[in-house]
């Protein structure tokens, strides 16, 4: 992939490129996805084949966590398949089930299947017994029109762990062996690095896998709220924000309290130092975002003692 160039000027080629290696992620994401992310820390590498590896990483993870998981080879067990094939003499066997189950409920006579104009009077007499029959939960003219929706399980969580922890390198690589100057030119592959990990962990929401990469994330973006770059402060914030909109409150506060007050104070330091309307804007909004988190929690703890007691 790395080493795959446009030699016929091909139209779009990168975009292809990108989709066609996406597709493979999603296809077998444990195996490639671990392949993807510990090549963005290999040596040599141009920083734009590390920006693609970023983006094919974060569009596979969004179209995991939007696909029925069943729907896809590698989550199936060949034991517990949703779907077993059905031979022509098997659907045959059901189908003449299905017209013997009908005439006895509904009472219907032997109908000749010649006769196009019965038949179509036998499919109106049956609807109309089913819609008598049926009960609804809601206004009939609602519930026709509506669609029932589609629940699934998250196809991205048992893989993200693939996906997002061999990002979580020791910071220090990124100088030492990658050469990248993050604190002047190739900040924007820090900045790059902030929001794909913040976007991976935010499709994990709603499961318990979300604690352990928020805390490790946290741990992660603790490395850098010195960082002076404009943009790198604002994923920093956006990142963080988005930890508190995707874990459990209680987890955030007794966990990793100590983060949480590390991070508080940054928030309040950066509104008093930025001169970036942008980057106070989301520092205050951050910042009492967690505040409110906070009394919440608070709040349940005083609750919790009073039940206690009585």
């Amino acid at each position: 992939f790395f080493f795959l160039h446009d030699e016929t000027s091909l139209k779009s080629f990168e975009q292809l490129k990108c989709n066609s290696l996406k597709a493979l992620v999603v296809g077998s994401p444990k195996v490639v996805g671990e392949y993807l992310s510990s090549q963005f820390w290999t040596p040599n590498l141009a920083i734009c084949d590390r920006i693609n590896v970023l983006d094919i990483l974060v569009g596979a993870s969004q179209e995991l966590s939007q696909t029925d998981s069943r729907s896809l080879e590698w989550y199936q067990n060949e034991d517990k398949k949703p779907f077993a094939r059905i031979t022509s003499g098997e659907q045959k066997k059901h189908e003449d089930k299905s017209d013997l189950f009908e005439k006895e409920y509904f009472n219907l006579e032997e109908i000749d299947d010649k006769d196009i104009v019965h038949q179509k009077d036998w499919r109106t007499i049956l609807d109309e017994r089913i819609r008598e029959k049926t009960n609804y939960f809601a206004p009939r003219s609602l519930k026709a029109n509506s669609q029932m929706r589609r629940t699934f399980a998250n196809a991205f969580v048992p893989v993200a762990g693939y996906f997002f922890f061999p990002l979580l390198r020791d910071p220090s690589l990124l100088k030492s062996e990658l050469h990248l100057r993050i604190e002047e030119d190739d900040s924007y592959v820090l900045e790059h690095l902030l929001y794909s990990l913040g976007i991976m962990s935010q499709n994990c929401k709603n499961h318990p896998e979300v604690m352990t990469m928020s805390r490790e994330l946290l741990f992660f973006m603790k490395h850098y709220l010195g960082h002076e770059d404009r943009k790198v402060q604002l994923a920093l914030i956006q990142v963080f924000r988005a930890v508190l909109l995707s874990t459990p409150e209680s987890y955030l506060f007794t966990e990793v309290g100590s983060l949480m007050d590390e991070y508080s104070n940054w928030l309040l330091a950066l509104g008093l130092t930025t001169k970036d309307k942008e980057c106070l804007t989301n520092a205050k909004f951050a910042h009492e975002h967690l505040l409110k988190l906070s009394a919440g929690v608070e709040i349940n703890r005083v609750f919790e003692k009073k039940k206690s007691v009585l």
